[in-house]
């Protein structure tokens, strides 16, 4: 039997992905974010080569299903926007990997490093979540309502 092309594979993971992300989401909550977990577990164990692929479900997933009336009033802003947040979230994947990460941590070093990645991750998406209207906490302050971001995308 013929092995699949790469690129016909990483589709199909990215797929599956997405999917799963989907369902993750609909089970969010500002203060647990569990998508921000299925994100980071994914690129953490993913090759790189399979990481635009991803992004790439993610992003049509916000843009397409998730938030089509924040597009349609937004536009390309809107776009660039919903598509900011698990770009600058890869970021904390990107540095574990490069720091030598191995699961499980095996040293309080490696854990801090894990811990470390996580927030670097959440913080990446705060930045990619600053100019979004969220509209179920628009009586909350700025400083608290970042805060529930980072700690939400953190927890998940």
């Amino acid at each position: 039997m013929n092995r699949l092309p790469v690129w016909l594979r990483d589709a199909a993971w990215s797929l599956g992905y997405a999917a799963i992300f989907h369902a993750a989401f609909r089970t969010a909550h500002l203060f647990w974010y569990l998508p921000a977990g299925v994100r980071f577990a994914a690129l953490l164990f993913s090759p790189y080569r399979r990481w635009p692929w991803l992004i790439t479900a993610e992003s049509l997933l916000y843009v397409v299903f998730l938030y089509s009336p924040f597009v349609a009033s937004h536009g390309v802003a809107g776009i660039a926007l919903l598509v900011s947040n698990p770009l600058l979230a890869a970021v904390g994947a990107w540095w574990l990997r490069r720091s030598g990460w191995s699961a499980p941590p095996s040293s309080p070093a490696a854990m801090a490093r894990l811990l470390a990645s996580f927030a670097l991750a959440a913080s990446g998406a705060l930045l990619g979540n600053l100019l979004y209207p969220f509209s179920e906490a628009a009586r909350l302050s700025s400083a608290l309502l970042y805060l529930q971001l980072v700690l939400g995308d953190y927890i998940g």
